[in-house]
């Protein structure tokens, strides 16, 4: 192996920077590769990186020779070792090695005396004689006097800050009772201030009160205003419903035929609008529904006694038969019908206490399969047509139909 460049002395600056040590007056020292710091420079040689340069052919940078290691070393100073120093004329191959051996090695470098008034330039060999010799010992004498009456002037200047000092006590003790007489007029302020804090938020919570109350009361007034505005829209419609449809009456022949809308194959439930046996008579409505008991289904009717503005005036219960009839639509006159007997025992014919009585009737009046058909006599345009006729006379045949009460 060769190489141009070799270092000449390999030494380990730090533990991990093995690299030609650069000198420093400076402490701490700061390697200039790896940035570490040591309170002060350490050398070491580094022997390992030495013995691997014994097998390193070295050529010269400044001439032509080349040869080992150990002789390129010989060469260098014996050829190159063209820095000198000034104190003792040794010779050195690198400038930082010159730099080192006057800084630290060098016995005939100068250095400058500690004693404040001297500061004379001596050499580092000749420090020893120069503490000793008459003129440095004088100097000492002098700096030592000097020394001694400065510190006379500061026992004097401390004498001054003393007094200075105690003079700053007393005024510091009035401040503190001025100190406290404030601290005790700030607490009652600040008492003072929580108090009226406190009223201020009892009157602003009973504010919030008094305006969510305030509010309150005004969606009131607008919910009431709103539902007054809604009933009057009832009231009109109803009004109107009750000019639009008069309540119906019998015939002559005690004769009145309900009409309902047939709503197909699904269960239903349809109430007749009310209808009077006279001017001054009865009140009733009639319903028919779908009734279900077990796996047949039928068309129930029933009646409901209504409570009228002349019942004062008419005879309770009401004991006459009323006849049910499913009208026929076609000519064959197939009609299915009824008598339903009023039992004069039951309430649900007596005087009504309340706007009606409970309904009743006759559960299995018919099966639904009459309706149903596609055929059907009792349905047309979607419509069956129920004739309640009221036998005052009581000349219809008592039916085995029972009356039941729904």
């Amino acid at each position: 192996m060769q190489s141009s460049i070799v270092i000449s002395t390999p030494t380990a600056v730090l533990r991990n920077c093995i690299m030609q040590v650069v000198l420093q007056k400076s402490e701490p020292f700061v390697c200039q590769f790896c940035t570490t710091k040591e309170r002060k420079k350490r050398g070491l040689p580094d022997r390992g990186v030495e013995r691997e340069l014994k097998t390193v052919i070295v050529a010269c940078h400044s001439c032509s020779w080349s040869g080992c290691y150990q002789n390129y070393l010989d060469h260098l100073q014996q050829q190159h070792a063209t820095f000198e120093c000034i104190d003792c004329h040794e010779r050195f191959i690198a400038k930082n090695s010159l730099q080192e051996h006057r800084h630290e090695i060098c016995t005939h470098r100068c250095l400058i005396c500690a004693l404040p008034n001297c500061r004379e330039l001596v050499k580092w060999n000749e420090m020893k004689a120069h503490y000793l010799s008459n003129k440095h010992q004088k100097l000492f004498l002098m700096f030592a006097v000097e020394h001694i009456n400065q510190e006379s002037k500061s026992e004097d200047t401390l004498g001054m800050i003393q007094n200075e000092f105690n003079e700053i006590h007393r005024s510091a003790e009035t401040i503190l009772s001025v100190t406290d007489i404030l601290s005790t007029d700030y607490k009652r302020l600040v008492s003072d201030w929580d108090e009226m804090r406190t009223a201020t938020e009892a009157r602003d919570v009973k504010l919030n009160e008094v305006r969510h109350q305030s509010n309150a009361n005004d969606e009131r007034i607008k919910n009431l205003i709103t539902l007054q505005t809604v009933s009057e829209t009832e009231l009109a419609n109803i009004k109107r419903m009750c000019q639009d449809k008069q309540m119906l009456m019998i015939d002559k022949d005690s004769i009145i035929i309900l009409q309902f809308v047939y709503p197909g194959a699904v269960p239903f439930s349809l109430e007749s609008n009310k209808f009077r046996t006279s001017e001054y008579g009865y009140v009733f409505t009639l319903r028919v529904c779908t009734t279900r008991q077990f796996q047949d289904e039928y068309l129930s009717v029933f009646v409901t006694l209504h409570s009228g503005d002349f019942d004062n005036v008419i005879s309770f219960p009401f004991s006459y038969g009323i006849r049910l009839r499913l009208v026929d639509l076609t000519n064959q006159k197939q009609h299915i019908e009824h008598i339903l007997k009023s039992d004069v025992n039951s309430p649900v014919v007596s005087r009504p206490q309340d706007e009606k009585n409970d309904e009743y009737g006759i559960v299995k009046f018919c099966s639904m399969d009459y309706l149903r058909d596609p055929q059907s006599v009792y349905v047309k345009d979607g419509r069956l047509f129920i004739e309640v006729f009221f036998d005052f006379l009581k000349n219809d045949e008592p039916s085995s139909t029972k009356m039941i009460i729904n």
